[in-house]
């Protein structure tokens, strides 16, 4: 264990990077034009703020002591908390970085139009993340998109704000937008909760913070050991596909059937013990499962249309009509049937994987969304059905056109954002601070087992209990509920 003199480096590292963040402060301030400003400024204040905390729990923790006394942990050694705290504040400040760059000059059409979009999206949950309606304007929620090459969520525990990246190519392709109501289904995954009564339908948020939420849109990873691990890795994109199919109807279901057909032949239909993702030649069925539970008119129409699609995948290659080839071994199987595949199966009727423990998770989570969104949803769906003598391809003309209409030109119908609001400026260890509200009070702590900062030792605990709710371990400081170590680029 080193000594206090020993974490000197990681200290200059931290003064590095908060200096860094204040230029990035102040350049905001100078920059007149730049779109968001206000919320753009009081995040870097934020990440700024919250990031003096973080660390300095930690550099206390395991240093000098003064305030608190950190266990030591031969799985976390302390040379890799300091580097992940570092990645985390190093991360964002270069997301941030590329935020101002992108809305400092040039025509903001396209970022305005997605922040709209967005924003459209995230209203049906609103409810479950501010909690209650008497939640403080500092518990607001708000949306910030910004470029790069790919779609992602940016994961982050100081402000209450959806950092959504959009595809550069959103500049020309309209229908790159459908990528938003999927990552926005993340972040209302990892931070919406809601306590459920079983005679209100839809269930009915708690009115204070003093009741405790009974469950979390985060649904709970069984502890059962026979319970695949692909399973527990599949749960939030399953629940982002699903808040997404509701948002974006059957347009992201046809977008989404394209997206995966993106994918090698190795990708598309890999083993569900290895996928990080529901496999790429399934997935698309979740999204008719949806649409065909909401009652969408044309459900059948994609349905033949992604059959259409991996039957001209196969079929030229093997010449064998009704089917086609899936997997390493080059196993030819009945597009009905899909059998045996990935240790799963599909069912005839609805083309769900029939696996016990999938098909569980996925029938859960969409019951659960249902149930939450059926009744604060209709202002936000963003395609309807097909008409009788409408093709699938016609759901995209109809998404232009409503892009064009609610979130373009001069007078769009969707309005702008909600700005974020300062935070409280003071010693990162008074009660009242950002960071240490957020370690002992805030809902993803204070519902379970708080930090017990400032009383003793603290357990460092191990990579085990991250599947789990917080339970007074600095492992889940660390980990901060997801808060990004890696840079800004993902794939859905």
């Amino acid at each position: 264990m080193p000594d206090a003199q020993d974490l000197t480096i990681w200290k200059n590292r931290w003064l590095a990077l908060d200096q860094a963040l204040g230029v990035l402060f102040e350049r905001i301030q100078k920059t007149p034009t730049l779109s968001r400003k206000l919320t753009l400024e009081n995040l870097v204040k934020r990440l700024r703020l919250f990031a003096e905390g973080q660390f300095n729990f930690f550099y206390d923790g395991f240093g000098s002591k003064n305030k608190h006394d950190l266990a030591s942990s031969d799985e976390f050694p302390v040379e890799y908390v300091f580097g992940v705290t570092l990645d985390q504040i190093g991360y964002d400040l270069e997301v941030l970085q590329r935020i101002v760059d992108q809305r400092s000059s040039g025509d903001q059409t396209v970022l305005n139009a997605a922040d709209r979009l967005a924003w459209q999206a995230l209203q049906p949950a609103l409810p479950f993340l501010e909690m209650s309606q008497e939640a403080e304007d500092s518990e607001r929620v708000t949306v910030v998109t910004y470029f790069q090459k790919s779609a992602s969520i940016r994961v982050i525990p100081y402000a209450p704000v959806a950092l959504i990246a959009i595809p550069f190519t959103c500049t020309w392709v309209y229908r790159d937008y459908l990528a938003i109501p999927h990552e926005v289904g993340h972040y209302v995954y990892r931070h919406g909760f809601y306590k459920e009564l079983e005679d209100q339908d839809p269930p009915q948020l708690p009115r204070s913070e003093d009741q405790d939420p009974s469950d979390l849109f985060r649904i709970k990873v069984k502890t059962e050991q026979e319970t695949p691990d692909y399973v527990k890795r599949w749960k939030e994109e399953i629940f982002a596909d699903v808040y997404g199919c509701l948002i974006g109807g059957p347009v992201i279901a046809l977008d989404f059937m394209d997206l995966m057909l993106q994918h090698s032949e190795e990708e598309f239909t890999q083993e569900g013990k290895e996928a990080q993702h529901p496999i790429p030649i399934l997935r698309p069925h979740i999204y008719t499962h949806i649409l065909e539970k909401d009652q969408v008119t044309g459900k059948n129409k994609l349905d033949q249309y992604w059959q259409d699609q991996v039957n001209k995948r196969y079929l030229p290659a093997r010449n064998v009509p009704g089917t086609y080839r899936v997997g390493r071994d080059n196993l030819l199987l009945k597009h009905d049937d899909i059998k045996e595949e990935l240790n799963g199966k599909v069912d005839r009727e609805n083309q769900l994987l029939e696996h016990d423990d999938i098909k569980e998770e996925l029938n859960g989570i969409a019951y659960q969304i249902f149930r939450l969104l059926s009744a604060r949803r209709s202002n936000s769906v963003w395609s309807r059905g097909l008409a009788a003598n409408e093709d699938v391809a016609d759901l995209y003309k109809k998404f232009e056109d409503f892009v064009k209409q609610k979130a373009m030109g001069p007078n769009p119908d969707l309005p702008l954002l909600p700005q974020l609001p300062p935070p409280k400026e003071i010693s990162w260890w008074n009660e009242e601070s950002l960071w240490r509200k957020w370690v002992t009070k805030k809902r993803f702590f204070g519902g379970y087992a708080p930090i017990p900062v400032g009383q003793g030792q603290i357990r460092a605990g191990t990579k085990a209990v991250l599947d789990k709710f917080p339970n007074g371990d600095w492992i889940h400081v660390l980990a901060a509920d997801g808060w990004a170590t890696k840079g800004p680029h993902s794939r859905r």
